[in-house]
């Protein structure tokens, strides 16, 4: 009862320390796929299409929804809740793990430092790791009907969710429940038929993967994520994890694998897949993988279970005399590295702010706003949308660059053309546009390394 006192008064400083942020915030955490994300889940009752889409993803755009209501910060209230509510299911696991000090595992989550930056987005991050917790929860608690249930709606809330299915069967075949693992078909089966009616096509689940394994952003090192996990979670959870996955190996050998299965295969290979998947694509420049450090967050509730675990097993280790002074060499750089100057660190100035592109994008839409209300815009940045206060799947309000008839503009339509999505993604040089006579520049904004113009069609 102590330490569960323990948890629950970390947990309310921690709340009102996310609260607070929230309130104070300005940033978007993300300004690009965590802006679309919020708007296909806020306009999803004028399109129903959106709860379906398979980028935004069914499960997250319905569990968004009616957060994403009250603004992008409901959004981000919404991460608050599932993470802090992962801190909870990350302390009862390593309780039911038999973990002597649990408390180490909420701790490290909790301070993960990129985990709780970017809380404050609209992104799927926290939503599929609060899920995925859930689904570890249930399992180890021989819940298996309900656990397998939500596990196989996992790829409905982040693609890697069939890397985490994969992942897990082991654990049904140690487990010898075999006649559950039929049911992970059970969420695709139901989405499948939910918009095979909608679309009038029963194969549409399997046509729209927005993944191809052939298309790539680029690629990287092998070793890349290596590195982004010293900036994701921090340089003191990154060394807890490291402790924490060669104790469970040295745990697992010295006793012949009598002890410390169920931590390899619940948590440790669920997160090891996720890794390595994650790090060949990259690697390989498949599935759309853009390297990117943000889809760790996924798996940092696992990594603060093996964190805790190591931490754990070193502290038990140790005489009751060393005890209590060790733990607080350990524990005191946790708490406090965080908030020291680093890149891996959280910095409020400049994560909980508008960028300079920010800054200058919501200029040149409230330059729309007062000259160009009632115009159709052309747009292809999420950022758009979003200072206009418009919805971007509506037609008669904005239309997309990506494919644009210039031809077709009409007289008093806008452009909003910016050097990021409309210049690079969508091929639309500016230099076409100023020798458009069709077209005016009516006013630009610059930043170090950003262009962005209002255009007018004059005819």
């Amino acid at each position: 009862m102590k330490k569960d006192f323990i948890f629950f008064i970390w947990l309310g400083i921690w709340f009102t320390g996310s609260l607070l942020v929230l309130f104070f915030t300005q940033g978007l955490g993300d300004h690009s796929d965590g802006l679309m994300h919020y708007m296909l889940a806020k306009y999803a009752h004028i399109h129903p299409e959106n709860f379906l889409d398979p980028w935004a993803k069914t499960g997250y755009t319905t569990v968004a929804w009616p957060f994403a209501q009250f603004g992008l910060k409901g959004a981000m209230f919404m991460n608050i809740l599932c993470a802090g509510t992962s801190m909870w299911l990350v302390y009862k696991i390593s309780k039911h793990l038999q973990i002597k000090h649990a408390w180490i595992a909420f701790i490290v989550l909790s301070l993960s430092t990129y985990y709780f930056k970017l809380m404050f987005s609209g992104l799927t991050e926290h939503v599929f790791s609060l899920v995925l917790i859930t689904v570890i929860y249930l399992l180890l608690k021989n819940k298996w009907l309900i656990g397998t249930l939500i596990l196989s709606s996992l790829p409905f809330f982040r693609q890697e969710g069939y890397i985490i299915m994969a992942a897990l069967i082991p654990f049904y075949l140690y487990k010898r429940k075999f006649r559950f693992i039929p049911l992970l078909s059970s969420a695709f089966i139901l989405v499948g038929l939910i918009g095979g009616i909608y679309y009038h096509n029963m194969m549409w689940i399997v046509r729209s993967n927005p993944y191809g394994y052939s298309q790539s952003y680029g690629s990287g090192p092998w070793w890349a994520f290596c590195i982004k996990l010293y900036y994701n979670i921090g340089l003191v959870n990154l060394l807890f994890l490291i402790l924490g996955i060669i104790t469970l190996f040295v745990t697992l050998l010295s006793s012949r694998f009598k002890k410390g299965a169920t931590e390899f295969l619940l948590v440790f290979f669920p997160f090891f897949s996720f890794f390595i998947a994650h790090s060949l694509f990259w690697y390989l420049g498949i599935f759309h993988s853009m390297g990117l450090q943000r889809v760790l967050n996924c798996v940092t509730p696992l990594m603060a279970i093996i964190a805790a675990f190591g931490v754990s097993k070193i502290l038990s280790g140790i005489s009751e005399k060393f005890r209590t002074p060790v733990m607080a060499i350990m524990t005191i750089p946790l708490v406090i590295y965080p908030f020291l100057p680093g890149q891996s660190n959280v910095n409020p100035k400049k994560d909980f702010a508008l960028t300079e592109y920010e800054r200058r994008m919501r200029d040149a839409c409230e330059f729309i706003n007062i000259h160009y209300e009632h115009s159709l815009i052309y747009a292809e940045h999420p950022l758009i949308p979003y200072f206009l206060d418009i919805d971007p799947f509506d037609t008669r309000k904005m239309r997309r660059i990506f494919q644009i008839d210039l031809s077709k503009v009409q007289a008093g339509d806008i452009i909003l053309w910016e050097n990021d999505l409309a210049g690079t993604q969508s091929g639309l040089p500016v230099k076409m546009l100023f020798e458009n006579k069709r077209f005016a520049g009516k006013r630009s904004f610059q930043t170090k390394n950003d262009y962005i113009v209002v255009f007018e069609c004059k005819q």
